[in-house]
């Protein structure tokens, strides 16, 4: 606590204000455009947090999320038009195949270090997107999959159905498997595990030699990452209804590391703040035509320059030089016994 605030309840009051406001959006905005925005955002969030796993908290450069996003698309789309599950079955498999994807991938890869990891990924998701483009008969190639079904109906007693036929519905579908992963990454880096993850981040050689054994920690954040990615990449297929192998190129990886790098590398809020800001500014300066690739760029370099910590590492050194300005200034210690002056 400092000077009479605890920032921790600040923080925990303002994520539940959060959480009222984004409950309330829908009644708020009757735009359907905006609510698309929106749930590109939530799609955003959960990869550039699925990378933030593996490179924020695990120090491992991974520059191939969009292969396990594909994965996790492809495995809903084709259980759900192939075999006819629905989107709930479909969902939890998706993350586990793409999770089993990053174990796979990351058994041989993490024995590479720092720029020979980061290169191998870029190159696994690119070989990800040329199976995904050649293997036709399962993926119908560049033609990709269509008719992808909505998820079917959630039935509660004494409601309404909720029918995913609006935007509306795909809203609350987003946030909510944004709060379950947000929640479920914070919860992991809160634990032993995390702990074990920045451990290794900050120092491989030192967390070695304390008997962490860094092998199977860079191994679960990379498969824990990966999972997660999967499953945006299954509601993505449902939301958009058609997949194909363009959607998954290197230009997703790279928005994840760009929106994490924004928002904050390394801090559960960054992923959230670059998620909304990187996906709603480009759409609302289309109206400015070319000028706002130019507006955009320069927005992304400027916040790096100023706040090389991103926007939310920025605002927590803000806030703690205004912290440490407004403690006290503890009083002269009176020298004497019985703290009787001299």
């Amino acid at each position: 606590m400092r000077n009479g605030i605890d920032r921790g309840l600040v923080g925990k009051l303002a994520v539940l204000a959060l959480l009222a406001v984004l409950l309330l959006v829908p009644k708020m905005i009757s735009n359907q455009y905006s609510l698309h925005i929106l749930i590109a955002s939530g799609l955003a969030v959960i990869l550039a947090s699925s990378f933030n796993v593996v490179t924020g908290f695990t120090g491992q450069p991974v520059f191939g999320m969009a292969a396990f996003y594909a994965v996790g698309a492809y495995t809903s789309a084709l259980l759900a038009t192939r075999l006819h599950w629905s989107f709930w079955a479909a969902l939890p498999v998706a993350g586990l195949a793409a999770g089993l994807m990053g174990l796979v991938i990351g058994l041989p890869s993490l024995r590479l270090k720092k720029f020979f990891l980061a290169i191998t990924t870029i190159a696994f998701g690119e070989v990800v997107r040329l199976l995904l483009l050649n293997w036709v008969p399962v993926t119908r190639g560049p033609m990709g999959i269509t008719g992808i079904p909505a998820p079917t109906p959630i039935r509660i007693p004494l409601l309404e159905p909720i029918v995913f036929n609006n935007k509306v519905a795909y809203y609350y579908l987003t946030l909510t498997l944004v709060v379950v992963v947000v929640l479920s990454i914070r919860s992991i880096i809160n634990s032993p595990i995390g702990r074990a993850f920045i451990a290794t981040r900050d120092d491989e050689d030192a967390a070695q030699t304390c008997g962490i054994d860094t092998r199977y920690y860079k191994m679960l954040s990379f498969t824990l990452a990966a999972t997660f990615s999967g499953l945006a990449g299954a509601l993505y297929a449902h939301y958009f209804r058609y997949i194909s192998p363009n959607s998954f190129g290197f230009t997703e990886s790279a928005m994840a590391v760009t929106t994490a790098l924004v928002g904050g590398l390394g801090t559960i809020a960054g992923p959230i703040v670059g998620g909304v800001l990187l996906t709603a500014i480009p759409e609302y300066l289309r109206a400015l035509s070319d000028y706002r690739l130019i507006i955009y760029g320069g927005t992304l370099l400027l916040t790096l320059a100023f706040w090389p910590r991103g926007i939310v590492g920025g605002l927590s050194g803000i806030w703690d030089k205004l912290s440490d300005r407004a403690k006290p200034v503890a009083e002269p210690a009176k020298i004497g016994s019985g703290g009787r002056d001299l």
